[in-house]
């Protein structure tokens, strides 16, 4: 997986909050969460009852 800076500037603001699980609620869970645990935190989704940027795509479709 290619390091997009908008990663790399998400982890750095996890890393400065010193969280030892992270839990993604929205945008791209699944990609943001697997790129986590290979980072070596302790990542996973969270399913909320609010639609995330998904269901904006697919409105907008």
């Amino acid at each position: 997986m290619r390091s997009e800076p908008n990663l790399c500037n998400k982890a750095a603001a996890i890393t400065e909050t010193g969280a030892e699980n992270i839990y993604v609620t929205h945008g791209y869970t699944d990609i943001f969460t697997r790129y986590l645990n290979d980072q070596g935190w302790n990542a996973q989704v969270l399913q909320t009852e609010f639609g995330g940027d998904e269901a904006e795509d697919e409105a907008a479709a």
